[in-house]
């Protein structure tokens, strides 16, 4: 084996800095160094400094060509491959002008159109194609975007460069790295992590939670206090010596005599006092973009020393500072607003609102006040000076001030409430979506941690273990406190004081609990990750790190025709742990794929391997589930028997694995497979990582089953009881139990892959051709939401390849219903296939009908097949949004002539889903922009006919969302209410266009083009 490199590296990718500290092994190994970062402060001006900021800047055409790059570039960058039809990292393109860091914030905050932030929050936003060019969001302008993957590589990237020039010996590709992440990332986040490190050339590094890392920053700030002294905060020393023999599970003899030190003893275990519960570690960490909270158990070990376990880690929530940010901004908004010094030409529900390019220079201020105004030594009040949103403005600037006490308040009982502990947050979408991210529903951290500490009341408790008398188990004993937020030690003293009164046993009882010292917010997560480089080579106490989560397998249970969750991880589970499920046994078909739904529960966590449990929304939640084909070299295809068994990896990651049971115990060559998350599958939308109730709707018995399948056979093969096509829709809903459009998703797939292996039959006459393509749509619509439904997608591609037997109107028209029906499991490209040709006749007809030139279009845009073609346009969510906005200035200059009058109402309707704010299976980053949709809802309400088909493309296109890049200007809204309004639209049209809100079921039959599927659902 290779000999261990000289440095052990930690890495801090954060959401608003990144961070990098070392241990030079061959100098001093229990010294934590930190690697100074150069970086641009200003044009043309270079230091180093103890942190990198996390904003990349995009200059315009000319701007800073005298700029020379930092760093030469790199050759490991520069050769490092991609994956098939994937964009390469920002740091390969080699005309890559962009600049991270401190120049780039600061710069950036002047031109926010070019800056990019919060890309670990994108990093985890499973609504958008996060390896997709998407960042900076909503920015419309002609300027190269980057991914969130490819924004966390040339981080990475800037750090390894940097590192090499400082260590050209030790280049960092060739160290250990540790780099870190919030404990709540979920597996395709992780494993994004690594894709983004690989692409900065970083091919081998270890995954590390960061409230985990900041635990180790501690201890090994204790190693040098010496042994059994910890470090707490200066203020809480006191407090700390009188509860110091608390800590001990072995230890209650009375309080030593206080001292002036900041170090109490952390264990005693002299005193022969009956054993009671192991001390608890509330580790609360909340940095710029998420709030993680993690528990550590702490217990005596057999040799004397501390054991640490880590036993609960709470749900992943996007809400950290730059909540706060947010909501200073808008507070300031609103006050400008009323106070009527906005322009006029940009209104709010309550006021004015600021562009968005000015609105974003007043998050990046409101940043500076929130950290003035909660910092020590505050001053009473500040003034926030807002350059350049108006011309009525004197210099075109403006100023507002702001008191200490208003900043407080807001922030302070906006995100850190006194609540009861009983409080459960919000559920229902209520807080900022800004920038398209998911922030948390509620953004009340304090009710996030009072429902994180009762759900794990008990977690990590041994056998025999006693709470005293009054106690609620949920109490933690020790609070560390890490994350840029708690810079403000005004927001620390709320969170004690809301523990204290939660837990007190009395009004008289003062207890607070104690609070680790952690003097570097800025850097503890860098050195506790570099630390923990050192115990994994055996230097120092190793946190005993289970999962904290318990992940299962659904798998279909015959007997009660629903679809169960086998516990295959169970939360004890430690990194590297193999977990074998030899019970229950599984048959798997080889050479064909086949799906593994996965689900994952914090709440949890005594399962054990192979215990089937019933899906309970509330306690589980679905991942994006593992899709495969089992390959052998045998060439048939056959069911064989297996086992399943699963892996937490030491970098985080879940691997899976199924392994062959012989029909003879002594047989050789059993087969296994290793299967693993394809990521960039379930990276697409948030569909799918959302399991559909259409898995929990139930299955039909066998012999039913048997009857349909005969129905279809004798439809679509030479049988000698044919039935008839037409016929055929009316026979299957005999045989079966339940009207057709009750039938579950599990039978209309069952039926779809029934068409697709009969699919020679639909050459027998052009009426089983349509019945054929007419069964097949109703199927599979809407594409997605099924296990393996992107595979059948595949499949229908493959066969179909856009060709038909029988060219009559009815199988050209059940063509065109086929493809809207299924467009949302389509692919860009397939969209974008099917969408070519037709707009170039659209193209033609456009030039005869407006141009008075040309010879038109082939097709008949204008009969009930157009229809059905203007139908499926707008049912192509995937396509370029450029595409997009060149089919709705078509739709727009064509609607209004007489020749296309008959197909009025589908162009309308197409138009509306074009440019709808909500998709239905579509990333975020498929949405035209706001401008671009206030346009069209004018020239609807100019040049329209006032149909219910207009109604619903003026709902579609100002919806409202809550997310400004998103929604219209506000005074476009309101012109569509009022029209609306007069037009005696449905109520709910109304609704929507004044609250984020959901759609009914019948509303989600206009967005859609029918029903959908039995338990599938509309995003909102």
């Amino acid at each position: 084996p290779a000999a261990p490199s000289r440095f052990v590296v930690g890495i801090d990718l954060g959401t608003t800095n990144c961070a990098v500290c070392f241990v030079d092994t061959q100098s001093d190994p229990e010294t934590i160094r930190t690697f100074v970062i150069p970086q641009f402060v200003a044009s043309g001006l270079t230091e180093s400094r103890e942190t990198l900021p996390s904003f990349l800047y995009q200059p315009g055409e000319g701007e800073l060509t005298e700029q020379t790059p930092l760093f030469a570039k790199s050759k490991t960058t520069s050769k490092s491959k991609t994956k098939k039809g994937e964009k390469p990292a920002a740091s390969q393109n080699e005309n890559d002008r962009s600049f991270v860091g401190v120049f780039a914030r600061d710069h950036g905050a002047d031109v926010p159109g070019r800056l990019i932030t919060s890309a670990k929050s994108w990093l985890s936003h499973s609504g958008v194609d996060r390896t997709a060019p998407i960042l900076p969001w909503g920015e419309t302008e002609a300027i190269e975007k980057f991914s969130p993957v490819q924004v966390s590589a040339r981080y990475l990237e800037h750090l390894r460069n940097a590192w090499d020039e400082a260590f050209p010996q030790h280049p960092l590709a060739r160290q250990d790295v540790i780099v870190t992440l919030p404990a709540s990332f979920d597996e395709v986040a992780r494993e994004l992590t690594v894709a983004a490190a690989k692409s900065a050339g970083l091919r081998k590094i270890v995954l590390l939670e960061e409230p985990q890392a900041a635990f180790y920053a501690f201890l090994a700030a204790q190693e040098k206090v010496g042994s059994g002294k910890w470090e707490v905060r200066s203020g809480d020393r006191e407090e700390a010596e009188k509860k110091a023999l608390s800590l001990s599970p072995h230890s209650r003899s009375s309080a030593p005599t206080p001292t002036p030190t900041s170090h109490f003893p952390l264990s005693t275990s002299h005193s022969s006092a009956p054993a009671s519960h192991s001390p608890k570690i509330l580790i609360c960490d909340i940095g710029g973009g998420t709030t993680d909270l993690t528990l550590i158990r702490v217990r005596d070990g057999e040799d004397g020393k501390l054991r640490f376990h880590r036993v609960a880690v709470g749900e992943h929530l996007i809400l950290g500072g730059d909540n706060l940010d947010l909501a200073l901004a808008h507070h300031v908004q609103k006050r400008l607003g009323a106070e009527d010094r906005l322009p006029k030409n940009a209104e709010t529900d309550d006021g004015r609102r600021l562009p968005l390019r000015t609105w974003a220079v007043l998050v990046r201020l409101c940043c500076q006040i929130k950290e003035l105004m909660l910092g020590k030594n505050a001053p009473e009040k500040t003034t926030l000076h807002l350059p350049g949103i108006g011309s009525k403005l004197i210099g075109g600037s403006l100023q507002i001030e702001i008191s200490r006490d208003e900043v407080r308040e807001l922030l302070l009982e906006g995100f850190f409430p006194p609540v009861p502990l009983n409080t459960q947050p919000s559920r229902r979408q209520s807080g900022f979506r800004e920038f398209g991210l998911p922030f948390a529903a509620d953004p009340a951290v304090t009710k996030h941690l009072a429902r994180f500490l009762t759900a794990h009341r008990h977690s990590g408790d041994e056998p025999g273990e006693v709470f005293p008398e009054g106690i609620d188990p949920a109490r933690p004993d020790f609070v560390l406190f890490n994350g840029g937020v708690f810079a403000a030690e005004a927001l620390q003293e709320r969170i004690l004081d809301v523990l204290s009164d939660w837990f007190r046993t009395s009004p008289a009882d003062f207890w607070k609990p104690t609070v680790l010292a952690n003097p570097r917010l800025d850097l503890s997560v860098a050195r506790g990750a570099a630390h923990y480089g050192m115990v994994r080579r055996g230097a120092g106490e190793r946190i005993s790190a289970a999962l904290a989560r318990t992940y299962y397998l659904g798998v279909e249970n015959p007997a009660k025709n629903t679809v169960d969750a086998i516990c295959l991880l169970p939360a004890n589970a430690e990194p590297d742990r193999q977990i074998v499920l030899e019970e229950p046994l599984f048959e798997l078909l080889i050479g064909t794929p086949v799906s593994f739904p996965l689900f994952v529960s914090s709440l949890r966590l005594t399962d054990a391997p192979g215990e089937s449990i019933e899906i309970e929304p509330e306690q589980l939640t679905a991942l994006p589930p593992i899709r495969t084909v089992l390959k052998t070299r045998r060439k048939n295809k056959e069911m064989i028997r297996v086992r399943l068994g699963g892996r937490l990896t030491e970098i985080g990651t879940l691997e899976l694995f199924a392994e062959e049971i012989p029909d003879k115990p002594a047989a050789k060559n059993a087969l296994s497979w290793k299967l693993e998350f394809d990521v960039r599958s379930t990276t697409q939308t948030e569909f799918e990582a959302e399991e559909s109730k259409g898995h929990r709707d139930g299955f039909f018995d066998e012999s039913t089953w048997d009857e349909l399948e005969t129905c279809l056979v004798r439809t679509f093969t030479d049988h000698p009881d044919p039935i008839r096509p037409a016929e055929l829709v009316k026979k299957l809903v005999e045989k079966a139990p339940l009207d057709r459009d009750d039938w579950p998703t599990s039978l209309l797939r069952r039926i779809g892959e029934t068409l697709m292996r009969l699919e020679a039959g639909r050459k027998f006459s052009p009426e089983h051709e349509a019945r054929w393509l007419n069964l097949l749509g109703y199927a599979y619509r809407p594409g997605f939401g099924y296990a393996v439904d992107d595979w059948r997608i595949d499949q229908f591609w493959k066969t179909m390849q856009g060709s038909l037997f029988h060219k009559s109107p009815t199988v050209r028209i059940q063509w065109w219903v086929l493809l809207r029906r299924i467009a949302g499991g389509l692919t860009p490209g397939q969209q974008q296939s099917f969408c070519e040709p037709i707009l170039g006749n659209i193209r033609g007809l456009h030039k005869q009908l407006i141009e008075g030139r040309g010879r038109g279009s082939d097709l008949d845009l204008t009969s009930q097949e157009g229809a059905e073609i203007w139908r499926m346009l707008g049912s192509l969510e995937l396509l370029p949004v450029e595409t997009k906005l060149e089919l709705g200035r078509l739709v727009l200059d064509l609607a209004t002539k007489k020749r296309m009058e008959p197909v009025y109402e589908p162009m309308i309707w197409a138009l509306g889903r074009l440019g709808a704010r909500v998709l239905l299976s579509g990333p975020l980053n498929a949405i035209v922009p706001s401008e671009t949709a206030a346009g069209w809802i004018s020239r609807v309400i100019k040049d329209g006919k006032d149909r219910q088909a207009d109604h619903f493309t003026i709902m579609e296109l100002g919806r409202k969302t809550d997310d400004p890049y998103r929604d219209v200007a506000e005074d476009v809204r309101k012109k569509a209410l009022a029209y609306l309004r007069r037009s005696g639209a449905p109520r709910h049209f109304l609704t929507l266009l004044e609250h984020a809100s959901q759609w009914d079921e019948k509303e989600q039959e206009l967005v859609f083009g029918e029903s959908l599927p039995l338990g599938l659902r509309i995003a909102t």
